[in-house]
Order: C-alpha cells, then structure tokens, then sequence
C-alpha cells in the first residue's frame, strides 16, 4: 500500500514542480514547501511521507487535512498560514510540533494545541 500511495504522491508533487524525477523514495523528502500553490486538499496517500519533518502549506485555500497525516510523527514544523481554515484540522492535535503557524486564518479557538513551544 504504501509503494501505491508514494507513487500518487510522488506524481502530484511532480505536477506541482517541487520535487524533480530524481526522488525515488519518500524517505529522501524531510522538508517540503507547497506555499502559494492555490490548492484546495492534500491527497489522503499525502501520509506516506514519514520522513517529513517541515511542511509549509501557507498561501493556499485547504479548508482541511488528510487524516493520513498522523503518519507523520517526525514532522515538527508546520506552517498554515493564510490558509481557509475556519476550525483546527482534527489531525493536529495528535502531531508532534514544536512550531505551528496559523496565522491569516479563520480560527477563534486554539486551546486544544497548549502543547506547543511556538
């Protein structure tokens, strides 16, 4: 399952022209930056990447995030900014972050996330 779900999300990420045909696993991603790319939802598979570590997500219209997402356990910063989130991904609370930036959002309560150092 999990060669299928990289191969989805491999291609995406082609498409999106940030990773080059040189990447043969997804061990090989740690930081990943789709700022700015206008997308509306990640692909459910988008939880393969277990070696992730910083996503940014900011400048684009999600509304959500993929459940698959608990997956990544070494991922400690997370960048949402100037996203359309009007409630708190039901995903992040189970996420090990140090660092979450949610600014530019819809969101009147973040208590669930006093975990975090920044």
């Amino acid at each position: 399952m999990d060669q299928k779900n990289w191969e989805e999300v491999k291609e995406w990420l082609l498409e999106l022209k940030v990773i080059d045909d040189e990447v043969s696993s997804p061990a090989q991603i740690r930081r990943l930056d789709l700022s700015g790319h206008a997308l509306s939802e990640l692909p459910e598979s988008f939880g393969v990447l277990h070696e992730l570590i910083a996503l940014n997500l900011s400048g684009n219209q999600l509304q959500s995030l993929p459940e698959s997402m608990v997956s990544l356990t070494k991922m400690t910063n997370l960048d949402l900014r100037r996203n359309h989130f009007s409630k708190l991904p039901k995903v992040l609370p189970s996420l090990h972050l140090r660092s979450l930036n949610l600014n530019g959002n819809m969101l009147d309560d973040v208590s669930e996330l006093k975990e975090l150092k920044e």
